[in-house]
């Protein structure tokens, strides 16, 4: 029972973390990941921005837009929500965690 509760806390702490991360990460690029995912939309219909938020570099961050049309069947919700929702989609990618973001424009 002990440990189960350590694990449950530690898993909680990470959580907290990622998310921190990521919201941190948000706030400094928000608005040039919104330009790169318009443009993108434009050029390649809806779709979704993959971005490697630990490689980024002087302000620049590996970014891959695919289009909706693109995503792999495991992705088939996401999918779903690009089609029926006018927002942003940006997939967050801190080492081996995605975590998916919809955003009004």
């Amino acid at each position: 029972m002990l440990l189960y509760m350590l694990m449950k806390y530690l898993n909680i702490k990470l959580y907290n973390y990622i998310m921190e991360k990521i919201n941190n990460f948000l706030k400094t690029y928000e608005n040039t990941l919104k330009q790169i995912y318009i443009t993108a939309y434009k050029e390649h219909n809806m779709g979704i921005l993959f971005i490697d938020i630990n490689n980024n570099n002087e302000g620049m961050c590996n970014t891959n837009y695919i289009s909706v049309h693109n995503l792999p069947e495991n992705l088939n919700d996401i999918k779903y929500r690009i089609l029926n929702n006018h927002k942003i989609f940006y997939c967050l990618i801190n080492n081996d965690e995605n975590v998916f973001v919809e955003r009004d424009y």
